[in-house]
């Protein structure tokens, strides 16, 4: 019997560790007012500086200038999408996750439609200098 409470015991406390270091999509802001994503194939990056940021974008940052400012100070900005190859499909990110070592984006390609209409999308995290990947359905 005691081999049996330790093991749930064990069980349970292992389930709360591997919990306990991830973040759910609700604790994310999702933000707008950022320049389109215009790349061959899908990713995820993060930005710790607007310098970053206008290197990722090469000259569409400057074409098509943010209607909204952000705070590289205190905050990080992710932004995940999906590529030309998506062939017309949007972007759903169905769940983030903060790991030890990195930020992991779950997501799937959708139809578009009115209310999303767009293979891209930012979300405001907060600061970190983790590497970010995607994972798609």
């Amino acid at each position: 019997m005691k081999t049996i409470i330790f093991t749930i015991l064990i069980s349970c406390a292992s389930f709360a560790f591997a919990m306990g270091d991830r973040s759910t999509l609700s604790s994310f802001e999702k933000v707008n007012g950022f320049a389109p994503v215009s790349k061959p194939a899908y990713g995820v990056r993060i930005f710790n500086s607007e310098d970053e940021y206008s290197a990722f974008h090469r000259a569409r940052a400057v074409m098509n200038k943010n209607t909204q400012p952000f705070d590289y100070a205190n905050f990080s900005l992710l932004v995940a999408y999906f590529g030309k190859e998506a062939g017309g499909s949007c972007i759903e990110v169905y769940r983030i996750d903060e790991t030890e070592k990195s930020i992991v984006v779950y997501a799937e390609p959708v139809k578009c439609s009115k209310e999303w209409y767009a293979p891209y999308v930012y979300y405001k995290i907060k600061k970190t200098v983790k590497p970010a990947k995607i994972i798609v359905k």
